[in-house]
């Protein structure tokens, strides 16, 4: 855990709680220095699936309970997100990039305000189940294979 941050001239040190030499409180700790432009980009990077969270929710005119549900994800973390506050990783990033992969391709074969309805609609191409709920176990593929389907139909 980050107990600290120290900015010096173009380096950026952290003192990390739990491993590292003894302090004089016998607890263990080190101090992990990286450049500023590293620290920048790292930064930048967890910004980025926070910013895609925003997007996927005003593209798609999702809540943030779907957005929860998606990722798997409490509505607070996912709040969170939205604020810009925190930034979702490991597999909640996962499960966002896929939301909005699908989101983006129903925004193109779709009216926008009609995307949270089929994410949330049984669907039969999918064995009955939501596409949402497909995408929160982690299998976008066959919700993808639904929205090639509507893709490929021709639009009269």
């Amino acid at each position: 855990m980050i107990v600290s941050h120290v900015r010096a001239i173009g380096v950026e040190c952290y003192r990390i709680a739990g491993c590292g030499a003894a302090s004089a409180r016998g607890g263990r700790e080190r101090y992990a220095c990286v450049s500023r432009a590293f620290a920048d980009t790292l930064t930048a990077m967890g910004t980025a699936f926070a910013t895609e969270a925003e997007h996927v929710r005003d593209l798609g005119q999702l809540e943030t309970a779907d957005i929860a549900r998606a990722t798997g994800a409490d509505l607070t973390t996912v709040r969170a997100w939205l604020r810009g506050a925190r930034s979702p990783s490991g597999r909640y990033a996962e499960r966002l990039a896929e939301l909005s992969f699908i989101v983006e391709r129903l925004a193109a074969v779709m009216r926008p305000d009609y995307i949270r309805v089929w994410l949330l609609k049984p669907n039969a191409a999918m064995s009955d189940d939501k596409p949402i709920d497909l995408i929160a176990r982690g299998d976008y593929r066959s919700v993808s294979r639904g929205v090639a389907a509507l893709e490929s139909t021709p639009v009269s």
